[in-house]
């Protein structure tokens, strides 16, 4: 590998910087025009041979990435960012980013363009293409409601989670029992079956600077048993669990692990639920690493375009969220642009309804007028919902605790329980989604901040 990368034309593009020009000699090597006087004539002589020697050029920056695309692709170490290894592509994958910078499209076609770019913007997604022709298959997933599966890399490791559009919830080949019969439910959720793989990679595009931890996302291709399948990949955390243990709920297992998670790692996750109206925030949907560092996964019931049924308990059950959000925080907050947002969203995804554009721009600003007033996450998340959360020290709480014990003991002691399983009921419709949400659909248009202020005057009660 270290003598393919000493040839000169990919040494040419691994130091290339955002100033540079890029030509070919006589010898169709690549080189670097330096000088205003070369670049000029270069311009010139491209201007009088009609394009002859940018035609040359990219073709000539097309083989280079083409050579660097087999030579990763039949590599022994796995093109997997979190193998041990991983760092012998790194300088391979900078000289094909930076062509890809450079390689004017008029001029090259192929079927392998789009190869080299999925390589450039994610080798594992080509890893995962690799790893299904050496027999390493996706893996089925039980969990969830919709179809999910564990892509591995040529070593058979799991390196992400793929979710096939037409697998979702309430799609006719979700392999779940969540068919055809639940699209009204669905749809009447605010989410289009067959959209969530949107929001997934939204998700993603709209942690600015990757501040709550969301993990590499974007769409993706797979053959899942002879069928060719899109979908959202993102890529897999290593050595992280979910975050059902380290819940007060289960604190009488592990006492102490609720209170080694920091106020920062809730805040995260809370203020990205409180951005993009989360529908389905539980403790399933958050892993914790051996840092004891929150990463929120799972975002495919976001951005609905009805905010009735808003979940966030997963976060609210933590005290830390009692805790205003600290200076750092409330910066962040504060620079965030929901009209700029609501730009990316239309460009990456034009799915998305307008309802659901307006209602992420109103929890965006409240989120923000709730920051400046130095209102917690919780006191934020309960005006949102209309009641307080009924977590520690309440009635459901000590039920929910109880009948956990009673099935930990039946299980010690080898014995069935016959404990019945609570079900609390039902929550209203969210507050959010009443005062707001109609507002919004009868005006279509977005909420004015002194409506979002005296919004946040309200003073949630218990159910």
């Amino acid at each position: 590998m270290q003598a393919f990368l000493e040839i000169r034309d990919i040494q040419t593009l691994s130091h290339l910087r955002p100033s540079d020009w890029i030509a070919v000699d006589r010898k169709g090597d690549l080189y670097k025009v330096e000088g205003y006087f070369s670049k000029f004539l270069f311009r010139v002589m491209n201007f009088v041979t009609c394009g002859h020697w940018l035609r040359r050029t990219s073709e000539r920056i097309h083989y280079v990435c083409h050579t660097l695309l087999q030579n990763m692709i039949t590599h022994e170490i796995p093109l997997d960012s979190q193998h041990q290894d991983y760092q012998i592509h790194q300088p391979a994958l900078k000289a094909l980013r930076n062509g890809l910078k450079i390689l004017h499209p008029r001029f090259v076609r192929g079927e392998d363009v789009q190869m080299i770019r999925e390589l450039a913007s994610c080798p594992e997604i080509t890893e995962g293409w690799l790893a299904i022709d050496a027999d390493h298959p996706p893996t089925f997933l039980q969990e969830g409601v919709s179809g999910s599966y564990k892509i591995h890399n040529r070593m058979g490791k799991t390196i992400g989670i793929f979710k096939p559009a037409e697998q979702e919830a309430g799609t006719h080949d979700n392999p779940k029992l969540y068919g055809d019969m639940y699209r009204t439910e669905f749809q009447a959720g605010g989410i289009e079956p067959g959209t969530a793989y949107l929001r997934e990679r939204l998700a993603y595009k709209l942690d600015h600077n990757h501040f709550s931890g969301v993990p590499y996302t974007r769409i993706a291709t797979f053959s899942i048993e002879g069928r060719l399948w899109t979908g959202s990949f993102q890529i897999w955390v290593q050595e992280a669990q979910q975050a059902i243990d380290y819940t007060p709920l289960f604190r009488f297992i592990k006492r102490d692990t609720a209170t080694r998670i920091s106020v920062d790692s809730v805040h995260k996750i809370a203020l990205l639920d409180l951005r993009l109206l989360n529908r389905d925030r539980h403790a399933g949907n958050i892993l914790v690493n051996p840092s004891y560092q929150m990463i929120p996964i799972d975002h495919g019931f976001t951005l609905p375009s009805s905010a009735a049924a808003l979940r966030f308990e997963a976060w609210m059950e933590f005290p830390q969220s009692k805790k205003p959000f600290s200076p750092q925080f409330r910066d962040y907050i504060l620079s965030l642009n929901p009209n700029e947002d609501m730009v990316t969203i239309t460009q990456k995804a034009p799915e998305i309804p307008r309802a659901a554009l307006r209602r992420f721009h109103a929890a965006t600003r409240l989120l923000q007028i709730g920051a400046e007033q130095g209102l917690s996450p919780l006191a934020i998340g309960e005006r949102m919902l209309g009641y307080q959360h009924q977590g520690l020290g309440s009635e459901i709480f000590d039920q929910k605790v109880q009948i956990l014990k009673n099935k930990v003991r039946a299980f010690v002691r080898g014995k069935k329980t016959s404990t019945t399983h609570y079900s609390p009921p039902s929550p209203p419709p969210s507050r959010f989604e009443i005062i707001l949400g109609s507002q919004m659909d009868e005006t279509r248009d977005l909420i004015p901040d002194d409506m979002l202020r005296d919004f946040l005057n309200f003073v949630p009660k218990k159910l």
